[in-house]
């Protein structure tokens, strides 16, 4: 039997069972909607409640009148305080010893030179030793692995015999 029969077939047999189950829904519905309309609307404010009351502004609106105050206070406290630690800071400044120094353009040439040596040197001795972490690892770590290993399976095998 091809599928398209199939799937009329089966769109005839359930429809009616899709009707009536909206029908059932769309009737509960509609009792509902009705019995909400009949039940008389019960004010559980007091007249007196009423009269107090009229002159307050809504609690929501108090409420979002002080939080934006206190927002408003807590970002002027933190500008106060960058402001606070902004002033702490100053642009370069030369000291007195650094002034007085004279120096010429070969010192200054001399100093780059060996400031870019002891960079190479650095990094090439960084390159040594991550070479020797890589190849050898901790010897002793591993030596007391392996005789740890090696201690189980002489416990196993004096088991078995």
């Amino acid at each position: 039997m091809p599928q398209k029969d199939i799937n009329s077939m089966v769109d005839r047999l359930s429809r009616p069972m899709a009707q009536t189950h909206e029908k059932q829904f769309e009737k509960v519905k509609k009792q509902a909607a009705s019995r909400y309309q009949q039940k008389p609307t019960k004010s559980y404010m007091t007249q007196a409640s009423r009269q107090m009351t009229e002159s307050l502004q809504p609690i929501q609106d108090r409420a979002d009148y002080v939080l934006s105050k206190k927002k408003a206070w807590v970002e002027q406290e933190q500008q106060a305080k960058a402001d606070q630690v902004e002033a702490t800071f100053h642009g370069p400044r030369i000291s007195r010893t650094a002034q007085k120094k004279t120096r010429s353009l070969a010192d200054l040439m001399r100093w780059q030179t060996q400031k870019q040596q002891n960079r190479k040197t650095g990094a090439a001795e960084k390159a040594k030793m991550e070479l020797a972490m890589s190849s050898g690892g901790d010897k002793k770590f591993f030596n007391s692995r392996c005789s740890e290993i090696m201690s189980i399976e002489r416990l196993f095998q004096g088991n078995r015999e």
